[in-house]
């Protein structure tokens, strides 16, 4: 008897251990919820067969995309072979723009061609159309404001989003060309 309940003292004293050893190892802790103001909402959520065309002005020329049933296809006074995986990539990005609304953030005025980054014009069915200007770059964070033109608002998008809107039309040619 003296020796089951030693056996069940030490398995008693192992549990504890083990315990307190889980507790201090670092491992997958659920993670706080974001701060209302750090979720990305949809700015664009549209599915890509709506959008019809699409029209980027930037510092690197003007350029546009048309969506039709045969595919992607771009409208440039450059001459190349388009990537059209890298097009249907520019034209998703359009339709699936995420950013963090800044409320109370003043609103621009009729600004000057120059002062922005970017201009777009997404043109969807329906003769609906979205136009979204790029302001200009966070130095600290990283990100870019953008103004959208439908719901009079700013957002503060990711660079990775922005980038493809900064891009020149060559820079959407297939790869070796």
């Amino acid at each position: 008897m003296k020796a089951k309940l030693r056996a069940l003292f030490i398995l008693l004293i192992l549990c504890v251990f083990l315990a307190a050893l889980y507790a201090l190892l670092p491992g997958e802790r659920a993670a706080p919820s974001p701060a209302p103001g750090d979720v990305l909402s949809a700015i664009t959520d549209i599915p890509a067969g709506e959008a019809r065309a699409l029209a980027v002005s930037n510092g690197r020329g003007v350029f546009g995309l048309l969506n039709g049933p045969d595919g992607v296809t771009a409208v440039s006074d450059l001459d190349g072979p388009f990537d059209a995986a890298e097009m249907r990539a520019l034209l998703y990005a359009a339709c699936h723009l995420r950013g963090r609304r800044l409320d109370g953030f003043p609103l621009p005025g009729a600004a000057a061609p120059g002062d922005s980054l970017a201009r777009v014009t997404l043109i969807l069915s329906g003769d609906r159309e979205y136009n979204f200007t790029i302001l200009r770059k966070s130095p600290v964070s990283g990100e870019y404001l953008l103004f959208f033109g439908e719901e009079q608002a700013v957002f503060l998008i990711p660079g990775s989003s922005a980038e493809w809107f900064l891009r020149g039309a060559a820079d959407f040619f297939s790869p070796g060309a």
